[in-house]
């Protein structure tokens, strides 16, 4: 086998002396190139040798190199890239031999410049390199020598490499790092963090094919943990020059990201020059993407979808990556942290003059979170993949988040991880309140309880955030309105300064911000801004007005079709009632009482809840101010409270017992107090038995206002219709016990057709028949019109068989 080698290189030789040009040169490496990387020691060691020939016997017979005539030689490029990694091979012979072949190419490259081959430069002295770094010891190299001796040749190459042809150079380069051997990988990648350190400010054309290439060869050496880390260098030290594409280049890849891809970001951010200006190029972004996030599809049947766009995904999951991996307890918490200078500005995100503070920083980036989960909350993700624009919403992004907010829960929840805001974090998951911001309905409670708890435990945040998200308070787009009025009503009781002592200027500025938005557009925010009037109760005196205003103004919202806007009015009048002084209580009462009427039948039992309760709270304050106009609308009311004191919804009838409690004092009568206090428990607000209560508080109504037992009748007939069954059956026994003992004289004044012939129209419902059937026969015989009676029994009899069948 000696012999045919031998026989070879006299080939080569003669081929070359026969055509002395760097084309044959060029053809005859192109040959040998496939062998370099072999897993066969004798293929490397005779590759390489025969590499040496060629190109030894090149520079000694070449034609085409002429003094004063510059040209390149074409495979410096391709040998440079592929024969120094060869330099840590685990063959001596053949770390010895690349170093020969180095030298030739570098002194051809040389030549070629104009210089001639009598004035070749002697570029490496080999003998020194070789005994330096111990290249011919036989055996693998020690890593540390094997990593001087790449960084030396790369300081060589650096200098000589011309730029035309340093593509080329990068393309052999990444295929050297799937060399079998981890040393010559590693080596590889060595070289691609030093040339890109260097040349990284020239490469802005070949950027993003550069960095797409090396994000795919991550996978491919992910189990060679050295070269898997000088490949990740690689990116940071390109991102030093070319920032913008690298950040562009990972926004783009697939969903949910890779292990090598979170890696790549992580490094990104640990690197303390390049992470502030990560953040805010990726904030810029995503606050950009904020003005259109989504787009409608019609999904025909007169619906719509929203569908988040791609991109919105990609910058939710890249804040997600910033706040995971970067260093926030060294950057966030130092304030001389800043954005270093870029050697190339040309490249780098834009950054401000003057740097934020930390806790600016941080809140930004809580901030553009907020925005996003308002943006998204509706949102779905896209299914079909869309032709001309990056997908990266994969099927598996789709499986592990049910809709694109869950994106943003993440990212929130893993930014107060790292903040170790652990107050804040029990708070939520105590309350389940990360499932809540998923919610279409229920995220503007959890945002709101996110706030509060920031309040408490991380003050200092707060002032940043509110300010942050008010920037946005005029925009024309809702979910970024609704968002800052959300923050703004959450903390409004409460607007700590960054000591955590109460923010006056801060308060002043969020009422006048919940005043503007008080005559927005949109229902949400009316709904939202009178919440946050309703939490200033407590604060501050000279705002009552304007809360009871704005309060009252939600009473009357035209476009209040769902009671949405009336019921946070309801509730925000209760806490306000409470701290009135008796002078705004008695400007305010007359118009209160009018406008709370109609809520006690509203479809929504949050909103007869809150309307009762309210009624109750009213009834407990006019005991220092002038009862005459609350007694009236007390004796009109009384009988809606009697009878939703048994409706179905438990939170209504707890609400209305309370109610009755406050209000029997009111009465100026010992008789119906007495009721109230014998049947009603003062701790739990219920009532131990309503039939026997509604008897006999009818008795005393009765007995002590027998004048209105007519109007109170009336309003009882009114709910024979009532949607409920408990309280349509209410109403029959009510009037019963009202209309029981009555003497001539008062029966004679009330409207017995009106009340009776509501009550023929029982008879025909199943549930309520009994108590129908019940009245009737307890009804005093002279009482009901003959025709009347005589109707109603035949009525009860036809019923019955009906029911019986």
């Amino acid at each position: 086998m000696d012999a045919t080698v031998t026989q070879l290189s006299a080939f080569v030789v003669a081929v070359i002396a026969t055509t002395p040009t760097i084309e044959t040169v060029t053809l005859l490496l192109k040959m040998l190139r496939p062998f370099y990387n072999r897993s066969g020691d004798h293929e490397r060691s005779r590759a390489v040798d025969l590499t040496v020939v060629v190109l030894r016997t090149y520079y000694e017979h070449a034609s085409d190199i002429k003094l004063g005539t510059a040209s390149e030689f074409g495979p410096l490029s391709c040998i440079l890239g592929r024969l120094t990694p060869r330099l840590v091979d685990s063959l001596s012979s053949v770390r010895v031999q690349s170093l020969h072949a180095l030298h030739q190419a570098l002194r051809l490259a040389h030549a070629n410049k104009g210089h001639g081959l009598e004035t070749g430069s002697s570029v490496v002295d080999v003998s020194s390199f070789v005994d330096d770094v111990r290249l011919a010891e036989e055996g693998k190299m020690d890593g540390q020598m094997a990593k001087m001796a790449v960084k030396r040749f790369g300081e060589i190459i650096e200098s000589r490499l011309p730029q035309s042809q340093i593509q080329t150079y990068l393309s052999a380069i990444f295929e050297m790092l799937s060399d079998r051997q981890s040393q010559v990988s590693s080596a590889a990648a060595q070289l691609l963090t030093q040339i890109l350190s260097t040349r990284g400010a020239s490469l802005h054309a070949e950027a993003e094919t550069l960095v797409t290439t090396l994000l795919s060869k991550l996978p491919e050496v992910h189990s060679c943990v050295q070269t898997y880390s000088d490949l990740l260098s690689a990116l940071v030290a390109f991102s030093l020059h070319q920032q913008v594409i690298v950040t562009d280049v990972l926004l783009k890849q697939p969903l949910p990201y890779s292990t090598e891809v979170s890696n790549a970001w992580e490094c990104l951010c640990r690197d303390r020059s390049l992470f502030p200006s990560l953040v805010e190029y990726t904030l810029e972004l995503t606050a950009s993407a904020l003005e259109d996030p989504h787009t409608v599809i019609d999904t025909g049947g007169g619906a719509a979808s929203k569908l988040v766009r791609q991109e919105v995904c990609a910058y939710v999951a890249a804040l997600h990556e910033i706040v995971k991996g970067g260093d926030m307890e060294c950057i966030l918490s130092s304030p001389s942290s800043s954005p270093s200078s870029p050697s190339s500005s040309n490249h780098h995100p834009p950054s401000s003059s003057a740097s934020p503070s930390p806790h600016d920083r941080l809140a930004s980036v809580m901030v553009v979170l907020l925005q996003l989960l308002f943006s998204m909350a509706d949102c779905q993700f896209p299914i079909v993949a869309v032709e001309g624009i990056v997908n990266v919403v994969t099927p598996e992004v789709r499986r592990l988040c049910e809709r694109p907010s869950g994106l943003v829960t993440n990212a929130l929840r893993t930014l107060l991880t790292r903040t170790r805001v652990d107050g804040v974090l029990e708070e939520m998951n105590t309350a389940r309140a990360w499932t809540e911001c998923t919610d279409r309905e229920m995220h503007v409670n959890a945002v709101t309880r996110l706030m509060r708890s920031l309040c408490e435990h991380r003050p200092q945040w707060v002032e940043a955030v509110v300010r942050g998200v008010q920037m946005k308070e005029q925009s024309e787009r809702e979910p970024l309105r609704a968002a800052s009025v959300a923050v703004v009503a959450a903390i409004i009781d409460r607007c700590p300064g960054r000591d955590g002592s109460f923010n006056g200027e801060l308060f002043d500025h969020c009422v006048s911000s919940l005043h503007r938005a008080l005559n927005d557009q949109s229902l949400r925010i009316r709904k939202l801004s009178i919440r946050g009037m309703g939490e200033l109760a407590d604060r501050a005196t000279r705002y009552a007005s304007v809360c009871v205003d704005a309060a009252m103004s939600g009473l009357d919202d035209v476009g209040d079709r769902k009671d949405e806007v009336a019921t946070e009015s309801i509730v925000a009048l209760n806490k306000l009632i409470g701290n009135a002084s008796d002078t705004q209580l008695r400007a305010i009462l007359p118009q209160v009482l009018l406008k709370v009427r109609p809520c006690f039948d509203k479809e929504s039992p949050f909103l007869r809840a809150a309307a009762f309760r309210l009624f109750g709270e009213m009834a407990a304050r006019v005991g220092h101010v002038e009862q005459g106009d609350f007694l009236q609308h007390l004796h009109a009311n009384i009988v809606i409270i009697l009878l939703h004191m048994n409706e179905e919804d438990e939170e209504v009838r707890k609400a209305c017992t309370s109610c009755m409690s406050k209000c029997a004092l009111i009465f100026g009568n010992e008789l119906v107090d007495g009721v109230a206090k014998v049947h009603i428990s003062a701790d739990s607000f219920s009532c131990s038995s309503y039939g026997l209560f509604l008897r006999e508080t009818a008795m005393a109504l009765t007995s002590c206002f027998p004048d209105r037992v007519n109007g109170y009748a009336l309003t009882t007939s009114n709910y024979f219709k009532s949607s409920q069954s408990r309280i349509r059956a209410g109403a029959a026994q009510l009037t019963g016990h009202l209309l029981d003992s009555l003497t001539p004289q008062i029966r004679s004044t009330i409207s017995r057709d009106i009340i009776f012939g509501g009550l023929v129209l029982l008879l025909k419902d199943v549930e309520d028949v009994s108590y129908a059937v019940e009245f009737v026969l307890d009804s005093p015989r002279g009482f009901i019109p003959n025709h009347t009676f005589s109707y109603i029994r035949d009525n009860i009899v036809e019923e019955l068989s009906v029911i019986c069948v």
